[in-house]
């Protein structure tokens, strides 16, 4: 079923036959993807409901969102810092089985300790950190589990899967919790992906070339940083991403309370409206590849950077 629906979405979206990806599927690359999606698919679930259950029992306080979104994010970035010398320098394939393996006590503390609402909200950023630190990881196994010339391929179907999950969990999780009008059955569901990821993730057997030598945080960090700062192009792409996620941060907290004070509408019209807002991104994203085929990178990162403020400011 996961091939089937790989082969048609890469044929419609980006004009990939199926054929032409069959070395992908080995034993390795099924088990990576599985545990990916598993694992990205509860946490989906729970992120969004979580910010529809704090807005419920903030009593519509949004400063509680917003705490949740800056610890969360927070962890998130700390994550991704600590994720390329690690990376580096043990085994991925290790790495992110570890790194689910720690997320799961953290869920059974928040399902123990729902009602105390500093906990939770802390106990979700460091969750975060360690997803965070697997997601970069992820990709890079990709690199060690499938052939150099099929790299593109491989991340392209990795996009797919992400996209299909950014569209269906925030609806899957925010109808959930407004069923059952509880945050407990979605950290239930998160558990469970948190765990059959684990044993997906524990069955990979990779072989990876690492870097000798002992792991330097801050110094690694630093050369990222100042190689980054060499190079024009990079820093160009680096503030618009900057921007652009400063810009995502703020909206997508607000959301719910747009939602709910302004169109008067509840959880399961708030779960839509992100499905929505997953499938506008996601149909951007399956013409992106043929958009920068016919005009480059910089052209559809120039246009599209300059269109958003006018698409903003319209809606």
């Amino acid at each position: 079923m996961y091939y089937l629906v790989i082969k048609v979405c890469t044929k419609i979206c980006f004009g990939i036959e199926y054929d032409s990806m069959k070395f992908l599927i080995n034993r390795n690359f099924s088990l990576l993807m599985g545990g990916v999606v598993s694992s990205a698919f509860g946490s989906f679930c729970f992120n969004f409901a979580f910010m529809a259950y704090l807005y419920a029992v903030g009593d519509g306080d949004k400063s509680y969102i917003a705490y949740s979104q800056i610890i969360f994010i927070t962890g998130l970035l700390l994550g991704n810092l600590a994720a390329g010398p690690v990376g580096e320098h043990f085994s991925r394939s290790k790495i992110i089985f570890i790194c689910e393996i720690l997320r799961i006590p953290f869920v059974i503390l928040m399902y123990h300790y729902v009602d105390i609402l500093w906990l939770v909200i802390t106990l979700h950023g460091m969750k975060a950190f360690f997803g965070g630190l697997s997601t970069p990881v992820k990709k890079a196994l990709i690199n060690d589990i499938v052939p150099a010339a099929s790299h593109d391929k491989a991340n392209t179907i990795f996009i797919i899967s992400y996209a299909l999950i950014q569209i269906f969990a925030p609806f899957f999780g925010t109808w959930i919790y407004s069923y059952f009008s509880d945050i407990r059955e979605i950290i239930i569901l998160d558990l469970f992906t948190f765990i059959l990821a684990s044993i997906l993730l524990y069955l990979i057997n990779s072989q990876q070339s690492k870097i000798a030598g002992k792991v330097k945080f801050l110094k690694e960090i630093k050369d990222g940083f100042l190689y980054i700062t060499n190079q024009k192009n990079l820093v160009a792409l680096y503030e618009r991403h900057l921007l652009a996620g400063l810009v995502t941060g703020l909206l997508i907290p607000l959301v719910l309370p747009f939602v709910s004070t302004v169109l008067d509408k509840g959880d399961k019209e708030y779960g839509l409206f992100m499905l929505i807002f997953g499938v506008g991104g996601a149909a951007f994203g399956s013409f992106s590849q043929k958009f920068i085929g016919a005009f480059g990178h910089g052209k559809v990162i120039v246009v599209t950077s300059l269109l958003e403020p006018f698409i903003m400011l319209l809606w």
